[in-house]
Protein backbone atom coordinates (compact mmCIF):
# COMPACT_ATOMS: atom_id res chain seq x y z
CA UNK A 1 0.00 0.00 0.00
CA UNK A 2 0.99 3.25 -0.60
CA UNK A 3 -0.89 6.16 1.24
CA UNK A 4 0.07 10.03 0.00
CA UNK A 5 -0.93 12.88 1.59
CA UNK A 6 -1.16 16.26 0.46
CA UNK A 7 -0.76 19.28 2.12
CA UNK A 8 0.52 18.24 5.31
CA UNK A 9 2.94 20.90 4.90
CA UNK A 10 1.80 24.77 4.11
CA UNK A 11 3.16 27.98 3.07
CA UNK A 12 0.79 29.91 5.25
CA UNK A 13 2.62 31.33 8.50
CA UNK A 14 -0.53 31.16 10.42
CA UNK A 15 -0.77 27.24 8.91
CA UNK A 16 2.77 27.08 10.02
CA UNK A 17 1.86 28.00 13.46
CA UNK A 18 -0.90 25.21 13.83
CA UNK A 19 1.87 22.39 12.31
CA UNK A 20 4.34 23.48 15.11
CA UNK A 21 0.75 22.86 17.78
CA UNK A 22 0.26 19.42 16.26
CA UNK A 23 0.40 15.72 18.69
CA UNK A 24 0.58 13.25 15.98
CA UNK A 25 1.88 10.43 18.20
CA UNK A 26 1.60 7.49 15.33
CA UNK A 27 3.44 10.09 12.71
CA UNK A 28 6.60 10.42 15.18
CA UNK A 29 6.52 6.80 15.61
CA UNK A 30 6.81 5.99 12.18
CA UNK A 31 9.24 8.94 11.80
CA UNK A 32 11.15 7.01 14.80
CA UNK A 33 11.16 3.49 12.95
CA UNK A 34 10.96 4.31 9.11
CA UNK A 35 13.66 5.11 6.47
CA UNK A 36 12.79 8.95 5.13
CA UNK A 37 13.85 10.14 1.19
CA UNK A 38 13.09 13.38 0.18
CA UNK A 39 11.48 13.58 -3.46
CA UNK A 40 13.25 15.91 -6.01
CA UNK A 41 11.57 18.80 -7.40
CA UNK A 42 10.06 17.75 -11.15
CA UNK A 43 12.44 18.09 -14.30
CA UNK A 44 11.64 21.75 -15.69
CA UNK A 45 11.18 23.30 -11.90
CA UNK A 46 13.24 25.42 -10.33
CA UNK A 47 15.01 23.48 -7.23
CA UNK A 48 15.77 26.96 -5.68
CA UNK A 49 11.87 27.73 -5.57
CA UNK A 50 10.04 24.37 -5.28
CA UNK A 51 6.79 26.81 -4.13
CA UNK A 52 6.62 27.77 -7.42
CA UNK A 53 6.76 24.37 -9.44
CA UNK A 54 3.61 24.36 -11.74
CA UNK A 55 3.04 20.52 -10.80
CA UNK A 56 2.91 20.30 -6.52
CA UNK A 57 4.61 17.73 -4.91
CA UNK A 58 1.68 15.57 -4.49
CA UNK A 59 0.45 15.53 -8.25
CA UNK A 60 4.20 14.63 -8.11
CA UNK A 61 4.33 11.94 -5.92
CA UNK A 62 0.93 10.50 -7.53
CA UNK A 63 2.11 10.01 -11.19
CA UNK A 64 5.72 8.30 -9.99
CA UNK A 65 3.66 5.80 -8.44
CA UNK A 66 1.60 5.87 -11.63
CA UNK A 67 4.72 5.20 -13.57
CA UNK A 68 4.85 8.19 -15.35
CA UNK A 69 8.38 10.63 -15.97
CA UNK A 70 6.68 13.81 -14.51
CA UNK A 71 8.11 17.38 -16.43
CA UNK A 72 6.88 20.21 -14.73
CA UNK A 73 3.27 21.45 -15.77
CA UNK A 74 2.91 18.52 -17.92
CA UNK A 75 1.47 15.52 -16.47
CA UNK A 76 -1.69 14.58 -18.56
CA UNK A 77 -4.73 14.15 -16.23
CA UNK A 78 -6.92 14.91 -18.62
CA UNK A 79 -5.95 12.09 -21.10
CA UNK A 80 -5.97 9.60 -18.63
CA UNK A 81 -9.38 10.36 -17.84
CA UNK A 82 -10.91 10.64 -20.79
CA UNK A 83 -9.07 6.98 -21.54
CA UNK A 84 -10.93 5.64 -18.39
CA UNK A 85 -14.37 7.10 -20.03
CA UNK A 86 -13.83 5.55 -23.34
CA UNK A 87 -14.01 9.18 -25.03
CA UNK A 88 -13.21 9.42 -29.02
CA UNK A 89 -9.44 9.78 -29.68
CA UNK A 90 -8.22 8.94 -25.59
CA UNK A 91 -6.02 5.76 -26.16
CA UNK A 92 -2.25 6.19 -24.91
CA UNK A 93 -0.07 7.14 -27.04
CA UNK A 94 4.08 7.11 -27.60
CA UNK A 95 4.65 10.73 -27.71
CA UNK A 96 2.61 13.63 -27.64
CA UNK A 97 3.82 17.01 -29.08
CA UNK A 98 3.08 18.66 -32.91
CA UNK A 99 1.98 14.78 -33.46
CA UNK A 100 -0.60 14.84 -31.57
CA UNK A 101 -3.55 15.31 -33.87
CA UNK A 102 -7.60 15.59 -32.75
CA UNK A 103 -9.02 14.22 -36.39
CA UNK A 104 -10.93 10.96 -36.19
CA UNK A 105 -9.18 8.19 -35.39
CA UNK A 106 -5.90 9.56 -34.31
CA UNK A 107 -4.59 9.88 -30.46
CA UNK A 108 -5.80 13.41 -29.12
CA UNK A 109 -4.18 16.07 -26.57
CA UNK A 110 -6.67 17.05 -23.58
CA UNK A 111 -6.82 19.38 -21.13
CA UNK A 112 -9.15 19.58 -17.81
CA UNK A 113 -11.27 22.61 -17.83
CA UNK A 114 -12.10 23.86 -14.44
CA UNK A 115 -15.45 26.24 -14.03
CA UNK A 116 -13.93 29.12 -11.63
CA UNK A 117 -14.98 32.08 -10.10
CA UNK A 118 -12.24 34.83 -10.23
CA UNK A 119 -12.86 37.59 -8.02
CA UNK A 120 -11.26 40.98 -8.51
CA UNK A 121 -9.68 42.56 -5.79
CA UNK A 122 -7.98 46.48 -5.42
CA UNK A 123 -4.27 44.83 -6.65
CA UNK A 124 -4.60 41.14 -8.23
CA UNK A 125 -7.43 38.41 -9.48
CA UNK A 126 -7.87 35.87 -6.83
CA UNK A 127 -9.44 32.16 -8.26
CA UNK A 128 -12.08 30.73 -5.47
CA UNK A 129 -11.92 27.67 -4.51
CA UNK A 130 -14.23 25.69 -7.28
CA UNK A 131 -16.28 23.90 -4.45
CA UNK A 132 -17.35 27.51 -2.91
CA UNK A 133 -19.68 27.32 -6.47
CA UNK A 134 -21.68 23.98 -5.40
CA UNK A 135 -21.96 23.10 -9.11
CA UNK A 136 -23.49 19.67 -9.62
CA UNK A 137 -22.56 18.10 -12.78
CA UNK A 138 -25.67 19.22 -14.12
CA UNK A 139 -25.34 22.79 -13.70
CA UNK A 140 -21.89 22.11 -14.77
CA UNK A 141 -22.94 20.70 -17.87
CA UNK A 142 -25.43 23.92 -18.80
CA UNK A 143 -22.76 26.35 -18.03
CA UNK A 144 -20.51 23.62 -20.90
CA UNK A 145 -23.27 23.69 -23.24
CA UNK A 146 -23.78 27.60 -22.74
CA UNK A 147 -19.78 28.57 -23.47
CA UNK A 148 -19.54 25.10 -25.89
CA UNK A 149 -19.58 27.73 -29.36
CA UNK A 150 -16.88 29.44 -27.94
CA UNK A 151 -14.16 26.66 -28.08
CA UNK A 152 -15.38 24.45 -31.27
CA UNK A 153 -14.56 27.44 -33.26
CA UNK A 154 -11.38 27.46 -32.24
CA UNK A 155 -11.02 23.35 -33.36
CA UNK A 156 -11.74 22.38 -29.66
CA UNK A 157 -13.95 19.50 -28.66
CA UNK A 158 -15.51 19.61 -25.20
CA UNK A 159 -17.34 16.61 -22.58
CA UNK A 160 -18.58 17.08 -19.33
CA UNK A 161 -17.81 14.96 -16.74
CA UNK A 162 -19.60 13.52 -13.44
CA UNK A 163 -16.97 15.08 -11.25
CA UNK A 164 -18.09 18.79 -12.52
CA UNK A 165 -15.19 19.88 -14.86
CA UNK A 166 -14.77 19.54 -18.52
CA UNK A 167 -12.72 17.37 -20.69
CA UNK A 168 -10.89 19.28 -23.57
CA UNK A 169 -9.51 18.23 -26.66
CA UNK A 170 -7.28 20.19 -28.99
CA UNK A 171 -3.58 19.75 -30.67
CA UNK A 172 -2.26 23.20 -28.77
CA UNK A 173 -2.90 21.25 -25.56
CA UNK A 174 -0.77 18.86 -26.37
CA UNK A 175 3.07 19.29 -23.92
CA UNK A 176 1.71 22.75 -22.44
CA UNK A 177 2.55 23.30 -19.52
CA UNK A 178 0.10 24.36 -16.73
CA UNK A 179 -0.26 25.18 -13.23
CA UNK A 180 -2.51 22.53 -10.98
CA UNK A 181 -5.45 24.06 -10.03
CA UNK A 182 -4.37 23.34 -6.22
CA UNK A 183 -1.64 25.89 -6.86
CA UNK A 184 -3.93 28.60 -8.07
CA UNK A 185 -6.82 28.40 -5.47
CA UNK A 186 -7.03 31.61 -3.49
CA UNK A 187 -3.98 33.15 -5.30
CA UNK A 188 -3.19 35.80 -7.59
CA UNK A 189 -4.31 34.16 -11.12
CA UNK A 190 -1.95 36.02 -12.93
CA UNK A 191 1.39 34.71 -11.05
CA UNK A 192 -0.29 31.09 -12.74
CA UNK A 193 -1.30 32.02 -15.91
CA UNK A 194 1.00 30.11 -19.03
CA UNK A 195 3.78 32.14 -19.89
CA UNK A 196 3.90 29.77 -22.86
CA UNK A 197 3.22 31.35 -26.70
CA UNK A 198 0.78 28.62 -27.31
CA UNK A 199 -1.37 29.29 -23.96
CA UNK A 200 -2.30 32.83 -25.82
CA UNK A 201 -5.16 30.88 -27.45
CA UNK A 202 -6.14 30.04 -24.37
CA UNK A 203 -6.08 33.46 -22.81
CA UNK A 204 -8.07 34.46 -25.11
CA UNK A 205 -10.84 31.81 -24.71
CA UNK A 206 -10.58 32.69 -20.82
CA UNK A 207 -11.62 36.35 -21.77
CA UNK A 208 -14.17 35.71 -23.82
CA UNK A 209 -15.89 33.40 -21.85
CA UNK A 210 -15.68 35.86 -19.10
CA UNK A 211 -17.17 38.60 -21.11
CA UNK A 212 -19.71 36.12 -22.87
CA UNK A 213 -20.99 34.65 -18.89
CA UNK A 214 -20.87 38.26 -17.30
CA UNK A 215 -24.62 38.77 -18.19
CA UNK A 216 -25.95 35.43 -18.89
CA UNK A 217 -29.28 33.77 -17.82
CA UNK A 218 -27.30 31.17 -15.77
CA UNK A 219 -25.23 33.24 -13.67
CA UNK A 220 -28.21 35.81 -13.15
CA UNK A 221 -30.43 33.07 -12.35
CA UNK A 222 -27.58 32.24 -9.58
CA UNK A 223 -27.23 35.54 -8.48
CA UNK A 224 -30.68 35.84 -7.91
CA UNK A 225 -29.99 32.81 -5.16
CA UNK A 226 -27.30 34.28 -3.59
CA UNK A 227 -24.94 32.20 -5.34
CA UNK A 228 -21.08 33.30 -6.95
CA UNK A 229 -21.04 33.31 -10.39
CA UNK A 230 -19.47 30.78 -12.75
CA UNK A 231 -17.23 33.76 -14.96
CA UNK A 232 -14.32 32.19 -16.06
CA UNK A 233 -12.55 28.61 -15.94
CA UNK A 234 -8.89 27.00 -15.30
CA UNK A 235 -7.23 24.70 -17.36
CA UNK A 236 -4.68 22.25 -15.96
CA UNK A 237 -3.75 18.68 -16.56
CA UNK A 238 -2.83 18.81 -20.16
CA UNK A 239 -0.94 16.05 -22.45
CA UNK A 240 -1.26 12.70 -24.66
CA UNK A 241 -1.50 9.61 -22.43
CA UNK A 242 1.60 7.90 -22.42
CA UNK A 243 2.06 5.27 -23.83
CA UNK A 244 3.29 3.10 -20.58
CA UNK A 245 -0.24 3.49 -19.17
CA UNK A 246 -2.15 1.41 -22.01
CA UNK A 247 -5.96 1.68 -22.96
CA UNK A 248 -6.65 -0.66 -20.10
CA UNK A 249 -6.75 -0.42 -16.44
CA UNK A 250 -6.03 3.34 -16.30
CA UNK A 251 -7.47 3.81 -13.12
CA UNK A 252 -5.45 4.25 -10.19
CA UNK A 253 -3.84 1.24 -8.32
CA UNK A 254 -6.04 -0.24 -5.24
CA UNK A 255 -2.52 -0.37 -3.86
CA UNK A 256 -2.29 3.63 -3.93
CA UNK A 257 -4.57 5.79 -1.74
CA UNK A 258 -4.52 9.70 -1.88
CA UNK A 259 -6.42 10.53 1.39
CA UNK A 260 -6.69 14.73 0.54
CA UNK A 261 -8.55 15.17 3.79
CA UNK A 262 -6.17 18.52 4.54
CA UNK A 263 -7.03 19.67 0.99
CA UNK A 264 -10.09 21.78 1.42
CA UNK A 265 -9.14 22.96 5.04
CA UNK A 266 -5.74 24.09 4.06
CA UNK A 267 -6.72 26.32 0.63
CA UNK A 268 -9.34 27.59 3.12
CA UNK A 269 -6.90 28.41 5.50
CA UNK A 270 -8.96 27.36 8.31
CA UNK A 271 -6.46 25.55 10.35
CA UNK A 272 -8.78 24.55 13.04
CA UNK A 273 -10.19 22.27 10.38
CA UNK A 274 -6.77 21.40 9.30
CA UNK A 275 -5.48 20.21 12.67
CA UNK A 276 -8.48 18.35 13.07
CA UNK A 277 -7.97 17.07 9.91
CA UNK A 278 -4.56 15.86 10.65
CA UNK A 279 -5.44 13.98 14.19
CA UNK A 280 -8.11 12.14 12.42
CA UNK A 281 -5.39 11.02 9.81
CA UNK A 282 -3.01 10.39 12.42
CA UNK A 283 -5.35 8.01 14.49
CA UNK A 284 -6.63 6.39 11.55
CA UNK A 285 -4.87 5.72 8.00
CA UNK A 286 -1.32 6.46 9.70
CA UNK A 287 -2.21 4.60 12.36
CA UNK A 288 -3.38 1.28 10.39
CA UNK A 289 -0.31 1.95 8.06
CA UNK A 290 2.06 1.95 10.47
CA UNK A 291 0.38 -1.13 12.41
CA UNK A 292 0.77 -3.05 8.75
CA UNK A 293 4.32 -1.83 8.98
CA UNK A 294 4.94 -3.58 11.90
CA UNK A 295 3.44 -7.01 10.92
CA UNK A 296 5.80 -7.08 7.60
CA UNK A 297 3.74 -5.90 4.92
CA UNK A 298 4.91 -3.77 2.13
CA UNK A 299 4.24 0.14 2.45
CA UNK A 300 4.86 3.97 1.55
CA UNK A 301 3.91 7.21 3.11
CA UNK A 302 4.04 10.20 1.32
CA UNK A 303 3.23 13.26 2.99
CA UNK A 304 3.56 16.05 0.91
CA UNK A 305 3.63 19.89 1.15
CA UNK A 306 3.99 23.06 -1.17
CA UNK A 307 7.75 22.67 -1.46
CA UNK A 308 8.74 19.35 -1.17
CA UNK A 309 7.49 15.62 -0.60
CA UNK A 310 8.50 12.62 1.71
CA UNK A 311 8.52 9.30 1.54
CA UNK A 312 8.46 7.25 4.69
CA UNK A 313 9.40 3.21 4.16
CA UNK A 314 9.79 0.51 6.62
CA UNK A 315 13.11 -0.43 7.56
CA UNK A 316 13.95 -3.82 9.68
CA UNK A 317 14.17 -2.73 13.50
CA UNK A 318 17.25 -2.95 15.33
CA UNK A 319 17.76 -4.52 18.38
CA UNK A 320 18.11 -1.62 19.97
CA UNK A 321 15.12 0.40 18.42
CA UNK A 322 13.19 -2.58 19.29
CA UNK A 323 14.25 -2.54 22.73
CA UNK A 324 13.47 1.38 23.03
CA UNK A 325 10.46 1.25 20.93
CA UNK A 326 9.11 -0.65 23.89
CA UNK A 327 9.00 2.20 26.89
CA UNK A 328 9.64 5.40 24.74
CA UNK A 329 7.54 7.96 23.07
CA UNK A 330 9.21 9.44 20.57
CA UNK A 331 9.12 13.39 20.71
CA UNK A 332 7.20 15.01 18.11
CA UNK A 333 10.36 17.69 17.37
CA UNK A 334 11.24 15.50 14.62
CA UNK A 335 7.41 15.77 13.45
CA UNK A 336 7.51 19.69 13.41
CA UNK A 337 10.49 19.79 11.74
CA UNK A 338 9.38 17.63 8.65
CA UNK A 339 6.26 19.41 8.16
CA UNK A 340 8.18 22.48 8.69
CA UNK A 341 10.75 21.81 5.66
CA UNK A 342 7.59 20.06 3.76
Amino acid sequence: MHLIVPFAGVMSEAGRAAARELALPHLARALDGMALQWLAAPAGADPQEPELSLTPPHEHVRALAWGMTVTDGQVPWAALEAARLSLPGAGAGSHAGSEARSDAGSIKAWGRLTPAHWQLGTEQITMLAPQLLALDSVASAAFLEAVRPLFETEGFELHATEAGHWLASHPVLADLPCASLDRVVGRNVDLWLPADPRARLVRRLQNEVQMFLHTHPLNEDRERRGALPVNSFWLDGCGVAPAAQGDAGLALSATVVEDDRLRAPALNEDWFAWSRAFAQLDEGPIAQALQAAGEGQSFKLSLCGERQACILTPRPPTAWQRLRTAWRRPPMTAVHRLLEAL
